[in-house]
Parts: C-alpha cells; sequence; structure tokens
C-alpha cells in the first residue's frame, strides 16, 4: 500500500506540468496568431495607402501630360495586399455622342473611407471659368462592400479661346477636353507591379459648322454663344500593367 501512495504521489507533479506546458504552448499559440494577424493587417493598410498615393499620382501625371501625344510615365505599385481591376464605363455627352472609357481600381484588403485624393467629382462639365483637373483618383465602395481606390476620366473641360475671324466673320472658337482610357493590359505575376501610363493619341475633330448650340452630361449643361467654332480635342489613353 505505500509503494501505491508513494507512485501516485510521483504521478500527480507530472500531471501538473503536461498541464503547465500545454496551457503555455496555447497561450504561446495565441500570442502568435494575434501578432501574425496584426502584422497582417496593417502591411494590408500600408499597401492600402501607397495604393492611393500612386493613385494621386496618375491622375496628377494624366492631367499634366493627357494632350502630349506620346508621352508615358511608370509607377509603381505593390500588390502584396490586393488586386487590381478595369472598370468599363460610358460618358454620354448629350450633343456630342457616347465614349466608352475604363476605370482603373485597386481593391485592398482593408477598410477604408470616402475620399477624393485628386480633383473632384463634380461638377462633369468643367466650364472656361473654373479650374478644375479632369482626372480624378479617388477612395470609395462597391456594391459588395468592397473599397477600392479609382483613377476616372469622365468629365470634359472647355476652354474658351476667344474670337477668331474667318473670311470677314468673327466666331467664337471654344475646345472641348476629353481623356479616355482605351484599353488596360495585364500581364506577369508576383506583387511589385509598374503601371505605364501611354498617351496613344490625340485626335481633334471639329463639330461645327453649323454652330454648336449646347452639350450635357447627367443634367449638367453648358449653352455656346451663337456663331462658334468647337473643337473635340480627345486624348486616348492606353495603361499597361505588368511586372
Amino acid at each position: 500500500m505505500k509503494a501505491v501512495r508513494q507512485c501516485k504521489r510521483a504521478v500527480a507533479p507530472a500531471i501538473s506540468t503536461v498541464i503547465l506546458v500545454g496551457a503555455t504552448i496555447a497561450i504561446a499559440i495565441a500570442a502568435y496568431q494575434y501578432v501574425a494577424s496584426s502584422l497582417a493587417i496593417s502591411q494590408a493598410r500600408a499597401n492600402f495607402e501607397d495604393a492611393k498615393e500612386a493613385f494621386k499620382e496618375m491622375a496628377r501625371w494624366l492631367n499634366t501630360f493627357a494632350f502630349t501625344e506620346g508621352a508615358s510615365q511608370s509607377i509603381p505599385l505593390s500588390l502584396a495586399h490586393g488586386m487590381l481591376e478595369k472598370q468599363p464605363y460610358i460618358i454620354d455627352i448629350e450633343g456630342l455622342g457616347t465614349f466608352e472609357s475604363y476605370e482603373l481600381r485597386f481593391y485592398g484588403k482593408v477598410q477604408g473611407y470616402e475620399e477624393v485624393l485628386y480633383g473632384d467629382k463634380s461638377p462633369l462639365i468643367i466650364s472656361p471659368d473654373q479650374a478644375e483637373p479632369i482626372p480624378i483618383a479617388y477612395v470609395d465602395q462597391d456594391a459588395n462592400g468592397r473599397w477600392f481606390v479609382a483613377i476616372n476620366t469622365s468629365r470634359i473641360m472647355i476652354i474658351d479661346q476667344g474670337n477668331v475671324t474667318i473670311n470677314d466673320q468673327t466666331y467664337r472658337k471654344y475646345s472641348i477636353l476629353m481623356i479616355t482610357i482605351d484599353d488596360v493590359e495585364f500581364s506577369g505575376s508576383g506583387t511589385t507591379f509598374n503601371v505605364k501610363i501611354v498617351v496613344s493619341d490625340v485626335e481633334y475633330k471639329n463639330l461645327t459648322p453649323p454652330s454648336l448650340s449646347q452639350i450635357s452630361i447627367d443634367g449638367e449643361t453648358y449653352n455656346f454663344p451663337t456663331n462658334n467654332i468647337v473643337v473635340l480635342v480627345h486624348s486616348h489613353i492606353k495603361i499597361i500593367v505588368s511586372s
């Protein structure tokens, strides 16, 4: 009986040791998972912020060089915690027609908040007395609740170029500036990419005669004076994303 009691006393500390070691391991695993999760969230947030800066730079560059045919610029972008998509849309200008374009989007893995990073979403028709860029970079949420950073060129700008005289007749000359992203190409793999913006063509189209009285987009209208000459200056942009 004495030997049995000694055996029981010997087993008890061993069981306690196993329980203690198991608890320590469980705590260590939980701590590691917490640190790893916090690190992943921090890295995803940093990637989202970097994307915001990259898209802001794209919009800023387009505002400066969109009407310089042949101009190009490459901007680095990490996709370590995100992905790129192209979203088609239509620019419907009453008085001119419809034009197809793409919006480039970076979808991150964190929640964001609505903000405009460069330019402004309104007005859609930038009149001669307004100093707004055509391209905009912004943050928004899609219908599925996914947050994204985007670049968009759905607005147009009207420039009053003053009076011109043709065959002893005086006209008021206007230019309508429009930018469309005609194509977005993706190639390569990995996490580090370059986004190359190329001004592939700048097209000039005389819209008059006869005089153009007005144009409108989604209820916004601009009225031209009589005896005008209006030229559409259309910049065609191509975006190439490659690793």
